[in-house]
């Protein structure tokens, strides 16, 4: 069987062909003395880069559902795109508090959108944190959580989310995973400043450093800097965060998805007493659609630029500039430009119509 192999490869020569970046074609010619051995190292090498970037992207989706309807939106694309093959979700981080309304009922909604996909099983953590947004209420999260199926009642009996964050990590490999935050980043802080635990010998730091591959975030304005949502909420955990993170993270500003509409599809194709996202949709804007601040995060976090984005490097810093009633700092980005730096954030090579196809087309799956 071997003597009839070595035949076989010293009749032929290899050549390995590789197009649309990621498809491997061998093309047979016949030949003389060819070091065969040499060419199936080589092929055998093509094939396993292959088959790793074939596997499903790991996901801890870190999200303030409740004040906006997009964290719904790209929770539904994420559900589709892991029915797909592309990414497993490890588990889901509520970055609303679950001390207020929106923490409370945005975790039972995360576990019902969770539920209608066929995954109640993922983990939910929330943060248990005090709430900064006493005046404003979520249109959505309590109806969605009270008319479909789920397994966690309210925010109150999901577990504290920093330590689903450490639970998550610890059980993967060495820069596996993606953290994708379209919310707040005060989990995230409280994960760089965890110390070791049942889970993990490695303080947060070193756990985020070993265990994450890269950080896709929803937050800032770019390139000119601005008051943003997400940042500013809990602005101090921004800066903090912004300033320790340890490996790449690439930012999505709010100038990108506010361009990008969708979500009146996904209205217009299902019942909303049947479909959880669509019913969110139907409370928040009346069917109509929102930007996809969220949605283009998560899309990117899986699947990449995909030649729909370009990259521009640099060093993003938080800066204090006002002081609001009671004593809130007031807060925006600063971007600076940098072929080195080791932040970047994402600008649009197509139109805007064209990635909100996209994204509608994931939203809209199942």
């Amino acid at each position: 069987m071997i003597c009839a192999f070595n035949q076989f490869f010293l009749a032929f020569k290899f050549k390995l062909l590789i197009f649309n970046e990621s498809i491997f074609k061998i093309k047979l010619e016949k030949g003389t003395g060819v070091n065969y051995l040499i060419m199936t190292i080589l092929l055998l090498s093509g094939l396993m880069a292959f088959l790793l970037a074939a596997q499903p992207v790991k996901i801890i989706l870190d999200t303030d559902i409740a004040l906006d309807v997009d964290d719904a939106g790209a929770l539904a694309l994420l559900h589709n795109l892991a029915d797909a093959g592309e990414c497993e979700i490890l588990g889901i981080i509520v970055s609303s508090s679950s001390t207020a309304y929106d923490g409370y009922w945005g975790v039972p909604c995360v576990s019902a959108i969770n539920t209608y996909y066929g995954r109640p099983e993922l983990p939910i953590g929330v943060f248990k944190g005090l709430h900064l947004i006493p005046d404003q209420v979520s249109k959505y999260t309590q109806q969605v959580a009270q008319h479909f199926p789920h397994a966690l009642l309210s925010g109150e009996f999901a577990p504290d989310g920093v330590k689903v964050y450490r639970q998550l990590l610890a059980k993967e490999s060495y820069k596996s995973v993606v953290i994708v935050t379209i919310g707040f980043l005060n989990v995230l802080e409280e994960l760089l400043n965890s110390k070791p635990d049942e889970f993990s010998p490695l303080n947060g730091i070193d756990l985020v450093r070993q265990k994450v591959k890269f950080w896709s975030c929803m937050g800032g304005f770019y390139p000119e800097g601005r008051e943003e949502f997400n940042f500013n909420t809990f602005s101090q955990a921004t800066k903090n965060v912004l300033e320790r993170w340890p490996v790449e993270v690439i930012f999505q500003g709010a100038e990108l998805g506010e361009k990008v509409l969708t979500g009146a599809r996904l209205v217009q194709k299902y019942d909303m007493q049947k479909h959880p996202v669509a019913m969110g949709y139907h409370y928040y804007t009346g069917g109509q659609n929102r930007a996809s601040w969220d949605q283009i995060s998560t899309l990117f976090a899986v699947r990449g630029l995909q030649n729909l984005f370009g990259l521009k490097k640099g060093h993003n810093h938080l800066i204090f500039h006002d002081i609001r009633p009671p004593d809130k700092p007031i807060s925006k980005n600063v971007w600076e430009s940098d072929e080195n730096g080791p932040h970047a954030y994402l600008y649009p090579l197509v139109r805007y119509e064209k990635i909100a196809e996209i994204i509608e087309e994931l939203m809209g799956r199942r």
